[in-house]
């Protein structure tokens, strides 16, 4: 088996309407592992043996596990450097047009180490140092999003402010807010009128909110 190929796979528990689940991507190199996390800030996740291949001996490492977002990255921007044996690589195009994704991929190349953070109620927990020695810094919750993925935080809510700044502040992060701004309203801004209402590429702006003070 290549050291290089990353095996494309149908979530076999795929939530329908949760494009987030529909897609893993697996591999058997632990060098591959450190590899994806060192240059391309990506973490794949060990998930011990498969059940027709019980014995390590059998295999070049435990298989590794990328989630989609993960995957659809590595196909995007790694694919003359990787192999990928595809599936269902239809669903790709559908993880691209996702908010999630497109902040999931804004702050990956950026340089952070990014995880679902489901059980904090949160987008992302966001890492800039080595998750396997640091403590993630950021929460992130994607303001105003229309898709299927993302919670819907009313950005103009107080009361949703509030609840986010606590809920950081409990958990000793930082929380940032990614609101996505479509860029024919950036142009729109600027004087420019020479796009098109077919024109959806989106920009990520980030906001970071101040953790409360316990009095």
């Amino acid at each position: 088996m290549n050291e290089k190929t990353i095996f494309v796979i149908k979530n076999p528990i795929y939530e329908e309407g949760n494009i987030a689940t529909c897609l893993q991507g697996y591999f058997q190199c632990p060098h591959q592992a450190k590899y994806l996390k060192e240059k391309y800030k990506i973490l794949a996740e060990p998930i011990g043996s498969f059940c027709h291949l019980t014995q390590q001996k059998q295999m070049k490492g435990p298989p590794f596990l990328l989630d989609a977002f993960s995957l659809t990255y590595l196909i995007q921007n790694c694919d003359q450097e990787f192999s990928f044996e595809c599936q269902d690589s239809y669903f790709v195009k559908d993880i691209i047009k996702e908010d999630s994704y497109i902040v999931f991929q804004t702050l990956t190349q950026k340089g952070y180490y990014l995880i679902s953070a489901k059980k904090f109620g949160a987008n992302f927990l966001a890492y800039d140092n080595d998750p396997a020695t640091h403590h993630a810094k950021y929460l992130v919750f994607l303001s105003d999003a229309k898709n299927s993925l993302s919670q819907e935080i009313p950005i103009n809510s107080t009361e949703s402010i509030v609840l986010i700044n606590r809920l950081s502040t409990i958990a000793k992060k930082e929380a940032i807010l990614a609101k996505l701004i479509p860029i024919s309203y950036m142009q729109d801004l600027n004087g420019e009128k020479n796009h098109t209402q077919q024109d959806f590429s989106k920009l990520v702006q980030f906001s970071k909110m101040q953790r409360l003070q316990h009095y």
